[in-house]
């Protein structure tokens, strides 16, 4: 029987979610090995004692962090750690269905996959289902599986870190996370350049929308110099850390190389530099929305800017 460890990161949660979400997760049809967690508030941890309460029917590992990383790189710093055969991560105020962990362990028997995800169910604060699917509150959300799906991977991430499972193994090779690199992109980025990605349709999270989380990319970005910096710029930076990182995968080297080309023509076509255009246009497929947003950006006033913005999220 395969193991799994599953890795949580906290941050000042919400203390009732977190105990339902831990709840969730000792009730799995499909035991987990250990729980990994890192307490990133050394400020204002929550303290071993609640987990002891909370956690009697799993092993545990709690440990308070001497620095805040922030989320991804929290994450990421506790894979080195895990003794399951699976990694699974897990937010702080969601909760799981009960067959999470074994609906999901059941795809790699599917032949060449390196990763799993699934569904979510949208609730509210109170726990009330709001949406059947995340379509109810990202609708441009989209679903890659199958073979091949590393290289649109590169540019838009379509996978949840609360929603995969994949192999420990791979996970270890993939450290360390690149520069501007969310965990749940670069793990799932790193599997799907090495084999299958299998999209498991059926909503086996519980996903919380709550006044820190919904449409946080929009409330981060209120200039046009801010777009800039967090969605031309940091693409940018991104290409350049994972440059080098996917000699087993031509393909991804290649989108990386496109990338680059197609930053800098952006970069030009805001700056008003017109002659930028044929290449910024050429290279559209890459994000078409992206693409037909910032044509017409360097000619937006603000507060147009803003309410065209806003669709975009």
């Amino acid at each position: 029987m395969k193991s799994i460890t599953v890795i949580m990161s906290i941050y000042r949660p919400n203390l009732e979610w977190l105990e339902q979400q831990l709840e969730s997760i000792q009730e799995q049809t499909w035991p987990c090995k250990e729980l990994l967690i890192r307490d990133d508030c050394p400020q204002d941890p929550v303290g071993i004692d609640f987990f002891k309460r909370c956690l009697t029917k799993i092993p545990f590992q709690y440990e308070i962090g001497k620095e805040n990383l922030g989320p991804s790189r929290s994450f990421a710093s506790m894979v080195e750690q895990a003794q399951g055969d699976y990694i699974a991560f897990c937010d702080q105020d969601d909760r799981w269905k009960k067959d999470k962990l074994e609906t999901l362990e059941n795809a790699f028997r599917e032949p060449g996959v390196t990763l799993a995800y699934c569904g979510q169910q949208i609730i509210d604060a109170q726990g009330n289902v709001i949406g059947q699917d995340i379509h109810a509150v990202r609708k441009g959300d989209f679903f890659l599986q199958g073979d091949g799906c590393a290289p649109d991977l590169f540019v838009k991430n379509c996978i949840y870190g609360c929603t995969m499972l994949f192999p420990a193994e791979l996970a270890k090779q993939a450290l360390p996370l690149p520069e501007e690199m969310t965990h749940d992109h670069w793990f799932s980025l790193w599997a799907a350049s090495r084999g299958k990605l299998v999209y498991v349709e059926k909503p086996l999270v519980e996903y919380r929308v709550h006044g820190n989380n919904q449409s946080a990319v929009l409330k981060q970005i209120r200039t046009k110099q801010e777009y800039i910096e967090k969605r031309i710029k940091s693409l940018e930076i991104r290409a350049r850390s994972c440059k080098g990182r996917f000699a087993h995968a031509p393909d991804v080297e290649k989108r990386i190389r496109e990338v680059e080309s197609w930053v800098q023509a952006r970069l030009r076509w805001q700056n008003r530099d017109w002659s930028a255009f044929p290449k910024f246009w050429k290279n559209r497929s890459l994000s078409h929305k992206a693409a037909l947003f910032e044509v017409g950006m360097p000619f937006l006033p603000w507060s147009i800017f803003r309410r065209v913005l806003s669709r975009q999220v």
